[in-house]
């Protein structure tokens, strides 16, 4: 049950129980009145009659006492006057038994009133002569009663609306500011905190709605304090505590973006080759250096960029990508060319030349992000053999081959020597001019007799020990070039 109707019944209880006793006292009061009056008009009558008839009780049998005993009983609202002579003989007897119709019978019953009776002795002279009594007829005083408290009842109802309604007005007034307060909480409880603008009047509720509103704006700079941190660690849950580059969770969330909104992009895998060897040559804190001026130069490659929206990420220790947005081939091109420069004078710094490799692939929407970073990885392995901070650019037509894949080139290329061996930079004797040296470089060829990323085949033979026979292989078809190029020499 609400608070209004509970408020509602107990004052409406408490109106008519005050109602209840006021009115029983007062139609009491009134009936008692009425008794009253009505023995103090009979005593009055009989006083005045007998006074008048006092002259004439020398003849009992005079007609004026008749007449006159009629015209004071037709007057009033008696039930009966009687003269009777000092013998107690009855003289004169005048009744009535008229009732009130308008009283009805329940009322007469509930409130029973005594008729008014009174007597005055008549003298003639010094001796009593007669006494003449006149009793009130009660049916007049119940309608004056009847009267009364119907009255009394409807301006108590009529009181009792207007009460109940100016209690239901004010109630609503003061019970909506609890509503509201009561829908503020709920707002609270969903995350929203508003604050009640319009106090209710009522103190105590006005006190309540305050401590509401004050209460709201602190629980809400709460949760602001509360999600500020925990963006904040999120943040850091997502960099690099080193290079404060992004890690690969950001990448792969990035990249589920770029794939629902469809967008031109290119994905830059760069590993720094010449870690391991700074990492023995120097301590940890010029290695941690190193790294960061590293990556100093992804977070400002967006500087000399034509995309609109590039990141950098940091995959592994020394891996790390570019998701470079909203540009062409050229832009790409011109992003590699800058961070090829960038590694160039980086590498000045440290005594070295070739410090790091780019990849680089077109976004694919029919592909995957692993399949992506493969190609960018086969990418990079191109860009090793082309030279120092080199990049080499993979276009989306060439689909990436997946790990398994490759495992089932490198195990049949290997298993049928499928496999070709070049001699490149030849080394002259200066005084001889004959060859004392070349370097053997193995070259592969998949079935429709596309080149494969020489790099690619063997990390993938050395992960899958095949790489032994591969060294094998390669390594009878050196020795069998020897033999023929000696026998060829033996000849001439």
């Amino acid at each position: 049950m609400s608070l209004s109707k509970q408020l509602l019944i107990l004052i409406s209880t408490l109106f008519l129980m005050i109602f209840s006793v006021n009115f029983i006292l007062s139609v009491n009061n009134i009936k008692s009145y009425l008794e009253g009056e009505s023995l103090i008009h009979a005593q009055d009558t009989a006083t005045s009659l007998g006074l008048s008839l006092s002259p004439y009780m020398a003849d009992e049998k005079d007609p004026i006492l008749q007449t006159m005993m009629n015209a004071i009983f037709d007057r009033g609202y008696y039930k009966e006057v009687k003269l009777s002579n000092v013998d107690g003989h009855v003289l004169v007897a005048l009744t009535s038994s008229k009732a009130v119709e308008s009283v009805p019978n329940w009322f007469i019953q509930l409130l029973p009133m005594e008729t008014a009776v009174a007597e005055s002795e008549i003298s003639s002279g010094w001796n009593i002569s007669g006494v003449v009594s006149v009793a009130i007829n009660p049916g007049y005083a119940y309608f004056k009663l009847y009267d009364q408290v119907k009255t009394s009842f409807y301006y108590s109802l009529a009181a009792f609306v207007g009460s109940v309604t100016l209690l239901l007005l004010v109630l609503q007034i003061t019970l909506s500011s609890l509503k509201n307060i009561g829908q503020m909480a709920e707002m609270i409880e969903n995350g929203n905190f508003n604050v009640i603008e319009k106090l209710p009047w009522t103190l105590e509720v006005r006190k309540v709605a305050s401590s509401m509103n004050s209460m709201s704006k602190k629980l809400e700079q709460v949760i602001k304090n509360l999600n500020n941190k925990l963006e904040g660690l999120g943040r850091k849950l997502q960099l690099d505590e080193l290079t404060g580059l992004n890690k690969k969770n950001s990448f792969e969330l990035d990249m589920k973006e770029v794939f629902a909104s469809n967008t031109e992009a290119f994905i830059l895998l760069i590993k720094i080759d010449v870690l391991g060897r700074l990492v023995k040559e120097l301590d940890e804190n010029a290695v941690d250096q190193f790294i960061k001026q590293f990556s100093a130069i992804l977070k400002e490659s967006h500087k000399n960029a034509s995309f609109g929206e590039l990141t950098a990420y940091r995959l592994l220790g020394s891996e790390f990508v570019i998701l470079a947005r909203e540009g062409g081939v050229d832009a790409a091109e011109s992003l590699a060319t800058s961070l090829s420069k960038s590694f160039s004078e980086l590498g000045e710094k440290y005594h070295t030349t070739d410090i790091a490799h780019i990849g680089v692939t077109e976004f694919d929407q029919f592909s995957s992000t692993d399949n992506m970073l493969l190609a960018a990885k086969e990418a990079y392995e191109q860009a090793q053999m082309i030279g120092e901070n080199s990049y080499f650019i993979r276009h989306g037509e060439d689909r990436a081959v997946d790990m398994n894949e490759w495992k089932q080139r490198v195990f049949d290329i290997v298993d049928r020597q499928d496999y070709t061996v070049s001699y490149i930079d030849p080394v002259v004797d200066l005084g001889t001019e004959q060859i004392i040296l070349k370097e053997a470089f193995s070259e592969v060829w998949g079935q429709n007799g596309e080149k494969l990323a020489i790099g690619t085949f063997v990390s993938v033979a050395e992960k899958f020990v095949k790489i032994v026979e591969l060294d094998q292989g390669v390594t009878q078809q050196v020795i069998r070039c020897l033999l023929y190029t000696s026998d060829a020499a033996d000849e001439l």
